[in-house]
């Protein structure tokens, strides 16, 4: 899968959550893939807002997988 150019800048969870949905993927997919780890996973569920490393990690997540 060829990866984008665009520069990682950091995702929110909706944000993050809303592009999975967008092309039918799961936002556990980024836990099972190890972008994230489960407890990250939990907190942002949990309202926790994003550090912007972990948002880079979804960033990372999403354009790896060729959903952005």
């Amino acid at each position: 899968m060829a990866k984008s150019n665009l520069n990682p800048y950091p995702l929110g969870f909706e944000e993050f959550k809303h592009i999975c949905f967008q092309h039918g993927r799961s936002p556990w997919d980024a836990v099972k893939a190890d972008y994230i780890t489960r407890d990250d996973y939990t907190n942002l569920g949990r309202g926790r807002k994003a550090s912007k490393a972990l948002g880079r990690c979804l960033f990372f997540f999403v354009r790896d997988q060729g959903l952005i």
